[in-house]
């Protein structure tokens, strides 16, 4: 019975090794993307599901909007709703909005 036990105990350490090797494989990937979000937003699309990240780099530093006036209008808005920007980066994106040509004033 003890050795049965054991045998199971170490087929089940295996399995459970294996299992988390695969698995170690595929939540370092997951960490290496969260990484190079948090410390390079910079290297997110503007086109991206996650562009609001890069929301508070580019009120900092207007060069950082896209180029063009719509898509710069577009990317503004996306921070002005969604950004979780503080009172003070949102007043200043409020400016930016109202001198951005075509961008309709925001409320």
């Amino acid at each position: 019975m003890i050795r049965k036990r054991k045998a199971l105990m170490g087929l089940g350490a295996v399995a459970a090794a294996f299992a988390v090797s695969r698995l170690g494989q595929f939540v370092g990937l997951l960490v290496v993307i969260f990484i190079s979000h948090v410390f390079y937003p910079t290297a997110i699309s503007w086109d991206g599901h996650d562009a609001w990240v890069k929301c508070p780099c580019a009120v900092a530093d207007p060069t950082l909007w896209p180029p063009s006036p719509g898509e710069s209008c577009e990317a503004m808005y996306l921070c002005f709703n969604e950004g979780a920007l503080s009172e003070s980066k949102m007043q200043i994106l409020r400016g930016v909005i109202r001198k951005t040509p075509g961008c309709q004033k925001p409320d």
